[in-house]
């Protein structure tokens, strides 16, 4: 999990590689290519090809091609068949796995809540535990300040 985090974690360049140079940044290349051991940028330039390595927004990472593209004709059959090849090829030892051993992989809201923020939404201050009773989309307007001046 460790490595997996600062694999994840991890710059998008060696910043040890990056110097200052007046108005130019200079990047020593880790493996030269044609000669080139250094890339000098301005510094508009050097963001603006980071910046390229991000993702736009709520994108897909993983883009499948050929007969695992969404729309492959012949997609639905290729799938069935790797269903069916890896219930003759897994041993039994693996499929007789009791319902006790698995786990729950869904978590609720408030569960979610805590693992996030730290903090249970369904404590109260005294300390003791709430339960929900009711949930209120539409409430009704507030009679007991009145807006007049």
């Amino acid at each position: 999990m460790e490595r997996l985090i600062r694999y994840c974690a991890r710059p998008p360049f060696a910043s040890e590689n990056l110097k200052w140079n007046h108005e130019l940044l200079v990047y020593q290349l880790t493996k030269p290519t044609e000669g080139l051991q250094f890339i000098q940028l301005l510094v508009l330039e050097f963001f603006d090809r980071v910046a390229a390595l991000i993702p736009p927004p709520r994108s897909h990472l993983h883009h499948y091609h050929g007969v695992f593209a969404p729309n492959a004709p012949f997609r639905k059959r290729i799938v069935a068949q790797a269903g069916k090849f890896l219930k003759e090829h897994t041993p039994s030892s693996i499929t007789q796995v009791e319902k006790s051993e698995l786990k729950k992989s869904s978590y609720s809201w408030a569960k979610l809540l805590a693992r996030i923020y730290d903090v249970f939404p369904l404590v109260c201050s005294c300390g003791e535990t709430m339960k929900i009773i009711a949930l209120i989309t539409n409430p009704l307007p507030c009679t007991t300040h009145s807006s007049s001046p």
